[in-house]
């Protein structure tokens, strides 16, 4: 399937491996991939395609790249897992000094 960009979110994309580059730091491609998304949400393009448009340029720049998870943070704070934790099937396998929270 061809995805297609628009050019707002392909600017997007370039402004944040021009960044990355500009300041000689590392992309975290999670974390930018995530803003980009939210920024162009009515474009409707999965992330993990807008990972792939990022690597790609950042690599084409000679830009290093890191792949983090805790950019998806914000998206677990809106669920509500008290139901599950209720019932203690994680909560047993937990240390007593570690928080669930």
């Amino acid at each position: 399937m061809h995805i297609r960009f628009t050019n707002e979110m392909l600017k997007a994309i370039a402004q944040h491996v021009h960044e990355a580059r500009t300041r000689r730091g590392i992309l975290d491609v999670y974390k930018a991939a995530e803003i980009i998304r939210l920024q162009n949400i009515a474009d409707n393009v999965a992330r993990e395609d807008i990972i792939e448009k990022l690597v790609m340029l950042a690599g084409s720049a000679f830009v290093a790249v890191e792949f983090t998870s805790h950019a998806f943070e914000s998206e677990a704070a809106g669920c509500d897992f008290t139901g599950y934790l209720a019932n203690g099937s994680a909560m047993g396998s937990l240390p007593e000094t570690e928080s669930v929270h």
